[in-house]
């Protein structure tokens, strides 16, 4: 029950009704029990007198506390919510106990957002290095051989089901400059196992490819020419060869050899020709570096035969989509072992003049 405790006062002074003391409780060992001086009132007692002398009791709705009020140790009591503790009927203890105000939700801080989306008080820390760097090549950036890549220039001719997988891989790379040869437009049998989408047909294979390599790589420095490669055509150190037939291989190889045939040795050392050859079930590569003299006489005299003298192959059964792609991959891979060779490195990089891999029995076959 909850009253005024200045009325309770009054009333029990006037009824010479007291209160005990705080300790008046507390028993000691050599304390001896005395009749208890003060009158008890029994829970009908004390509603009887609140009655008569027309107390009621407080409203349920409690005080709230003033948090400016009281300021120290100092208690208002006309704002204290008195609890009386019974046991047997006796009023045993008072105890005085303040409301607790509530407590105020935390604001959340409001964030203006700009146009991006961002906050305006958001800091965004500067990232690590990487933000120097062409985020399209990270992931191999930090290679030995990233750099040196990134000096070559290289030219792809025959822009068929070996040249485009190239061209395309090698622009992922970015070296610094890829020419581009190729006569042909792309028809609708070329996307069986080249390098083309349906939007091409008709296009040029070389202005293809290039607008391939524009669309999903960071390489800009691509010449397509859309022309045979004759024995006018300047040549270059670093030359891919992915004609599907042999008279076209030889000129292309002997522009390459004319063209390293001045230079020193270690100028040779520099230079590399890559020759892959396709059908469904088999690939074929060849590598020659420019300072190995048996290999590039070895080439001449075995690999380079008569277009009769090739294996005769049905048209529906020249090329597959995997093979294709995978010639392209290994002869990315021999490239790269190449460049990486130059740095001399302590465990070389392998870099077999013959590489042959055999779809059907999925058999790898290399020769130095």
């Amino acid at each position: 029950m909850d009253v005024n405790i200045n009325d309770i006062d009054d009333i029990l002074q006037n009824l010479n009704v007291e209160l005990p003391p705080e300790n008046s409780n507390s028993s000691s060992l050599n304390s001896t029990p005395t009749e208890d001086p003060y009158m008890s009132l029994s829970d009908e007692e004390l509603d009887d007198i609140i009655e008569d002398n027309g107390l009621s009791e407080e409203s349920e709705e409690e005080e709230t506390y003033d948090e400016n009020q009281g300021e120290g140790n100092d208690i208002d009591v006309e704002n204290v919510t008195v609890d009386f503790a019974q046991e047997g009927g006796d009023i045993t203890d008072v105890f005085y106990s303040l409301p607790i105000p509530e407590e105020e939700e935390p604001q959340e801080e409001s964030v203006a957002i700009t146009e991006n989306n961002t906050p305006d008080n958001a800091k965004i820390p500067l990232n690590s290095p990487t933000l120097l760097v062409d985020e399209s090549t990270t992931r191999f950036s930090g290679a030995e051989w990233f750099n040196e890549i990134q000096k070559a220039r290289i030219i792809v001719a025959g822009i068929g089901g070996i040249g485009s997988n190239v061209a395309f891989q090698l622009a992922r790379m970015i070296p610094a400059n890829l020419t581009l040869y190729d006569d042909d437009n792309v028809e609708m049998v070329n996307m069986a196992g080249q390098l083309f989408s349906s939007n091409d047909i008709g296009e040029a294979k070389v202005s293809a490819i290039a607008n391939m390599i524009y669309n999903y790589t960071s390489m800009r420095q691509v010449l397509a020419i859309k022309d045979k490669f004759t024995s006018d055509k300047e040549p270059g150190d670093i030359m891919i060869c992915g004609f599907d037939n042999m008279r076209a291989r030889r000129t292309f190889f002997n522009s390459w050899h004319n063209h390293i045939s001045d230079k020193s040795e270690e100028e040779r050392s520099k230079c590399l020709y890559l020759d892959g050859r396709l059908s469904m079930d088999t690939l074929q590569i060849l590598c020659i570096r420019g300072d190995d003299q048996y290999n590039i006489e070895r080439y001449e005299r075995e690999f380079l035969f008569a277009d009769y003298e090739a294996d005769a192959t049905v048209c529906s059964m020249k090329q597959t989509t995997y093979l294709a792609c995978m010639i392209g991959s290994l002869m990315v891979n021999l490239f790269t072992n190449f460049i990486a060779n130059s740095l001399n490195p302590i465990i070389p990089y392998d870099l077999p003049f013959f590489t042959e891999y055999d779809a059907q029995n999925m058999l790898f076959k290399t020769e130095s």
